[in-house]
């Protein structure tokens, strides 16, 4: 419950801000809820794997087990709290009027990835953390970083399929990039920003 609060909370003040200023959006406060929940889950996985090891760290030096249980048992967790965030977003979409078409198979893939998404950066940092703390200041500092340059309250439509960008990426003329055209860059192929267009399309 507390953690669908926050999440609620948080979506109104971002939709309330935001939405005068979105007009070409169908459903922007759909758009934006599925953005919030996909983010969320990325970046609770992360920071889960990384406290994790510190939380239980009694246990992992009383008792003999895979280690790779702890961080697989944030995913499975994080996994359940996704699923009921969806199952909320899936009813909003019902009483609207949205009807389900058959690009929603997707979505339990798209689930799938970003879970092990997360989980791949998590166990990474955590064990980086282990030896450096002041990891997981630094870890969410960064997440605020990578928040805005997610399509998560905006919109973004790649201008070209991902084979031409890259082409143009490497090409001679690209060896002088703007600040702007890296922020679109960092925006275009990241994966989190992948996964994302890849379920609203699916959805």
């Amino acid at each position: 419950l507390w953690s669908f609060i926050i999440q609620l909370v948080k979506f109104i003040v971002i939709f309330h801000v935001f939405s005068p200023f979105i007009k070409d959006v169908p459903f922007y406060h759909l758009y934006l809820f599925l953005g919030l929940i996909l983010w969320e889950h990325f970046a609770l996985i992360t920071s889960g794997c990384m406290s994790m090891l510190h939380e239980k760290a009694g246990i992992v030096q009383k008792v003999l087990f895979p280690r790779m249980l702890l961080i697989l048992s944030v995913g499975w967790m994080h996994m359940l709290i996704l699923l009921s965030y969806f199952i909320i977003f899936f009813s909003i979409a019902l009483i609207m009027g949205i009807r389900p078409m058959f690009g929603m198979l997707y979505v339990p893939l798209i689930f799938v990835q970003s879970t092990l998404l997360g989980l791949s950066v998590g166990m990474i940092l955590s064990s980086y953390s282990l030896k450096y703390r002041d990891l997981q200041h630094l870890w969410s500092i960064l997440l605020q970083v990578i928040f805005w340059l997610t399509p998560i309250i905006y919109p973004y439509t790649p201008k070209a399929p991902i084979a031409q960008d890259l082409e143009n990426l490497f090409s001679a003329s690209s060896l002088h990039l703007s600040l702007w055209s890296l922020f679109d860059i960092i925006i275009r192929f990241q994966p989190l920003s992948i996964l994302l267009h890849d379920a609203r399309r699916s959805i």
